[in-house]
């Protein structure tokens, strides 16, 4: 469900990268959005995606500590971004098993939910994410997911968190991110969402 929003406290917003690999481009993403994120708003990045077993659904009532770690990550967000690679032609295993965790928690139905495609590989995971996101009731916020081109791509892997968010033209890519944010809860408190 779509939290309330109170005008006393930043707004929440968490990331989660599909990928587990040290190098990967959709953690370096977060972390460089991370960086130019605005002082009224609370951006944290989920971690623990590798600590999630395999989803059991005959533990769904009392689910292991780290899924209910999960789900309190997630429920305190009022936007989540996940960012995930395609393996496969698919959305990434580890990620698509923390989100099967989530199918029977109805606290996050209708919550914002923004999935940037940061590779120009990631066509078709892209597509698969977006069905999955919406039968398990997440609202997409599609001005918040851009798609990266080999003409505009979000960032350069051959560069660290810090010169992506200095680079004139990745600093501004990442901070109309942050701005398509503000425009989506501007709406969303005016009624207009």
């Amino acid at each position: 469900m779509n939290k309330p929003l109170s005008m006393n406290k930043p707004l929440s917003v968490v990331g989660v990268s599909g990928s587990l690999r040290k190098a990967s481009v959709n953690s370096l993403y977060l972390r460089a959005l991370a960086l130019v994120c605005p002082a009224h708003i609370n951006f944290q990045i989920y971690t623990e995606l590798a600590s999630i077993p395999p989803f059991n659904v005959d533990h769904d009532v009392n689910p292991p500590e780290a899924v209910l770690h999960w789900k309190s990550f997630l429920g305190q967000a009022d936007m989540i971004i996940l960012a995930t690679p395609e393996y496969t032609h698919s959305i990434s295993g580890v990620l698509k098993n923390a989100l099967d965790w989530l199918v029977s928690d109805y606290q996050l139905l209708g919550r914002p939910l923004a999935f940037p495609n940061v590779s120009v590989r990631a066509d078709r995971a892209q597509k698969q994410m977006e069905e999955v996101l919406r039968t398990m009731g997440f609202t997409l916020v599609e001005a918040c997911s851009p798609r990266a081109t080999v003409d505009k791509p979000f960032i350069n892997p051959e560069l660290n968190d810090r010169e992506i968010a200095a680079h004139p033209e990745f600093n501004e890519r990442l901070g109309d991110f942050w701005k398509e944010v503000d425009a989506y809860f501007a709406k969303r408190e005016s009624g207009h969402q």
